[in-house]
Order: structure tokens, then sequence, then C-alpha cells
């Protein structure tokens, strides 16, 4: 089967032309020899010079289909100028292929012309044969029936041939276009997740670092002090591997989610709590009445507030620091500030800015605001405001 799927193609190019010229030159070569007299009237070479134009004709009915019906009426009128009363076997075969092909390898005016061509040529021989006695008006017209059909069934076929090629066309673009929105969505899951871990290690390493450097300085002048920072270290340390462990755990293979809660507003007073345990002096103002928030939102809300201090202990260091969350009736508004010199290149060589595009992209997928700069008056605060719209982001 494989075989022959592989080798149809051919047969289906090469097949009529070699099956219609070997019974041609069998008719003429062979048969006289045991059935006389010829069915081939007149000279061989005649006849068989004909037969090869009708093998030649046929052989490039699809690239040329009008060739191949030209080359099949010429073999036509060879053998009705030698006997107009019997056409042969591999002539009117030849001459319904040709036509076949006119339909199915030609738009449809092409075709037409072609048809039209070739039913004039067969009508002026069937009006000469009639005119000379050689057969009645219902014989000259009995072969139109079998050409207009085969003409038609290979119009049909080009129709549907067209419609499959159209329908693999979309396919192909449903196909590009799946795999393009594919990719869209992989590259947003990776920039969420790599903010979220942004995010989490920022905060959570900075914390660790100032903690442990103020561990350091007073280690053996107030050890109580010492161990109550390192306590805090490991606490954060413990935090950031559970959310470490959270975001990975989006990346593995089984797809289980993960039932670990998310932080959110509600969460915003502990965080506070351990920014006051590295030694910035942060005051936590909340008013309105909070409403449900929708999950996103709320973690985006804690992720804001919680940027804004890390950055506050990289880029100011210990200074005064207010943290302030109103419930509006239609937004959720964050204004983090604090008092004390403009923000300093880090330690470690951080990008300042780097944290503040992460939050612009948060606020942005709400269609909230942000405003973050320095203050006007030249005293080196910096503050960080933002308005996140409440309108369908309640739970």
């Amino acid at each position: 089967m494989k075989t022959l799927a592989r080798i149809w193609p051919r047969l289906a190019i090469w097949g009529p032309p070699v099956v219609l010229g070997g019974v041609g030159l069998f008719e003429i070569w062979v048969e006289p020899i045991f059935q006389p007299p010829p069915s081939f009237p007149g000279p061989v070479g005649v006849h068989t010079v004909g037969v090869l134009v009708l093998v030649a004709g046929l052989s490039v009915r699809r690239r040329a289909p009008g060739v191949a019906l030209g080359a099949v009426l010429a073999d036509l009128l060879l053998e009705w100028a030698y006997g107009p009363e019997v056409v042969s076997l591999p002539a009117f075969v030849g001459m319904l292929v040709a036509f076949y092909s006119v339909g199915a390898h030609r738009d449809l005016r092409g075709a037409a012309l072609r048809l039209g061509a070739g039913l004039l040529v067969l009508l002026a021989l069937d009006v000469v044969d009639v005119a000379r006695g050689h057969g009645t008006v219902l014989d000259a017209t009995g072969e139109y029936p079998f050409v207009l059909v085969v003409w038609g069934a290979g119009v049909a076929v080009r129709n549907m041939r067209l419609r499959a090629s159209d329908l693999e066309d979309r396919v192909g673009l449903l196909a590009r276009e799946r795999d393009e929105k594919a990719r869209a969505a992989a590259a947003q899951e990776r920039t969420r997740i790599a903010r979220e871990l942004h995010d989490v290690v920022a905060h959570s390493v900075s914390t660790m670092v100032l903690q442990a450097s103020g561990a350091r300085q007073v280690l053996r002048s107030h050890t109580d002090e010492a161990d109550d920072a390192m306590r805090s270290v490991e606490l954060t340390g413990r935090q950031a591997l559970r959310e470490l462990r959270r975001m990975l755990g989006i990346l593995r293979t089984d797809d289980r989610p993960s039932l670990d809660p998310q932080p959110g507003v509600a969460d915003i007073e502990l965080l506070v709590a351990r920014m006051r345990d590295t030694g910035l002096p942060v005051e936590l103002e909340v008013s309105g009445a909070p409403p449900g928030l929708a999950p996103g939102l709320d973690l985006t809300a804690y992720r804001i507030v919680q940027e804004a201090l890390t950055n506050v202990l990289k880029h100011a260091g210990r200074v005064e620091t207010s943290v302030r969350v109103t419930f509006d009736v239609d937004a959720l508004d964050l204004l983090i500030h604090n008092s004390g010199p403009t923000p300093r290149p880090t330690s470690n060589g951080g990008d300042p800015g780097h944290g503040l595009i992460g939050m612009r992209e948060r606020v942005a997928l709400y269609d909230g605001s942000l405003r973050a700069r320095p203050d006007d008056d030249g005293g080196g605060g910096f503050t960080v405001h933002a308005r996140l719209p409440l309108e369908g982001e309640r739970a």
C-alpha cells in the first residue's frame, strides 16, 4: 500500500498516455496480422505519427491542458480524414481525458474558452459527416454528453482542490496564530514570575543583609539586640524560602496549583513590623473600610508597598518612613513617603530603577496610576503614590 501511494502520482500522469498509445499502436501494427482488414484505414506511418502526437499531448495535460486538447483533436482529424465513419478507442478516450484536463487544470474562464473551441471542431466534423451522408444527426451528437460530463467533472475537481488548499492555508494560519498566542502567553507568564521572584528576593535579601549588619555591630555590646536581629533574619529567610518554593512550584510539570495563601493588603501590617525590626522607622496608617479584593489586586497592593519599603532601605537607609493605605469608594490609594537623603547607589551595584519598573507594570495591569519621584521641596524625600481602581476588582 505504501509503495502504491508513493508511485501513484507518476502513474496518474503517465498511465493514460502510455495505455492509450499502446492500444493505438497495437491496433495499427499487431491487430491487422490476426484480424484483417486493419482498424486504421490509410497509411500506417501516418496513423503512427497521429498516435504519438496524442501520447505527447496527454503527457503534458496537467501543465498545458490546451496543448493536450489540441494534440488529441489533431489525431482525431487525422483519423477522420481517412475514415470518417468510425473513431478509434484511443482517440475517443484521449479526447475525453483532454476535456477533463482542461476543466481540472485551468481557471473557469480559460476552461470554458477551450471547451468552446473543442466543441466547434467537433461540431464542424459532425456537420460535414451529416452533409456527406455518413451518419444521422443523432449519431453526430452522441459524444457531446460525454464531453460535457467529463469537462464538468474536471471543473468540480478543481474547485474541490482549491477549497482544500484554502482550508489548508486557514489551518496553517490558525496554527501560526495559536503558536504566537502561546509564545506571548508564555512570555507574559515568565515576566510575571520574574517580577514575583524579584519582589521576593530583593525585599527579603535586603532585609536580611541589613539585619545581619546591625547584629554584627552590636554582637559584643548588646547581645540581646543581636539575638533579636538574627532571629528576625531567620524569620525573614524562612518566609522568603516559602515564597520561592511557591513561585518555583508554578514551573513544575505536574501543574498542581499551590495552596499557600498569597500575601495581600491585610499582611501589610506584618510587613511593616518586619521592616521596623530591621531598624527602619516606619509608621502605618489605614483609613476606610477595607472591601474584599480580588486576589490579583490584593497581591499587587502588597507588592507595591513591599517594593517601596525595600527601596527605602536600599537607597535611603534607615530614615523616617510612612505608609498610608486608603480605601476610597472606587479606588485603593497607596502612599509611601520617606524623608531623608536622595536615593544613593546600592553597595551591590543594583539598579535603583528596576523595582519601579515592576511597580509600574503591576499598576498598569489594573489601569491604575503610579507616581514615584523625589519631593519638590528639595529635602531629599521620596514619594511613591499608587492608585488602583476597584471597579470589577472586588472579591
